[in-house]
């Protein structure tokens, strides 16, 4: 240990390094600077990186060595064999992140969010039809490929082949689960003492 250093100085562990050796033994194959790309998503998303985020770190370290690449598109434009080559890496850094060790203290609690649905955040626009918001991904249905839009939770809402005048509008991608509607404060029950056949509710439909 140096005179000038404390004991906890000494004892301290360089995590950064720490995840990227976990990365580079799990993808031994992987370019230095998209392992270092990989290593920020193990550290800021963990356990809940998802194919996208993987695909978009890989765009940005593309985008330096080599602009003209034809995938440096969104995940959603690519086939689905293509995201799929995306999947090992999502595994990888998920992993390395649950073995992340900060200063010989197991890493923190996930953050109670559940992980981001796979796909794009954006609006499918149909002329004519309405408009759906959503994740959005690319799937074969029905004999052809189709938009298929997702809620948080993974639900299906929507499906859509895109056709002409069609568009997949790609949104900021929300990192936070949107809070649920609060619920009205309770007040006197709606009396109708016209017809008392009918219920003591109203909707804005009527």
């Amino acid at each position: 240990m140096s005179t000038t250093e404390t004991p906890q100085e000494a004892g301290r562990v360089n995590y950064v390094q720490e995840v990227l050796d976990e990365l580079a033994g799990r993808l031994p194959d992987c370019d230095t600077g998209l392992l270092e790309m990989y290593a920020l998503l193990a550290l800021v998303r963990g356990g809940g990186t998802t194919l996208e985020n993987v695909h978009d770190a890989w765009a940005i370290w593309r985008n330096r060595t080599r602009p003209d690449h034809p995938a440096r598109i969104p995940l959603i434009m690519l086939t689905p064999e293509v995201r799929e080559l995306d999947r090992k890496y999502a595994e990888a850094i998920r992993a390395a992140a649950a073995n992340l060790v900060l200063g010989g203290v197991p890493d923190p609690e996930p953050d109670p969010e559940p992980p981001l649905p796979d796909g794009i955040f954006g609006r499918v626009e149909l002329p004519g039809y309405r408009q759906h918001t959503g994740w959005i991904t690319e799937e074969p249905r029905f004999g052809q490929q189709m938009a298929v839009v997702r809620d948080w939770d993974g639900r299906e809402i929507a499906m859509a082949a895109l056709g002409p005048g069609c568009q997949v509008v790609v949104l900021p991608t929300p990192r936070k689960r949107p809070e649920a509607p609060k619920a009205l404060a309770a007040g006197p029950a709606w009396d109708d003492d016209d017809d008392d056949d009918e219920p003591s509710t109203w909707s804005d439909d009527d």
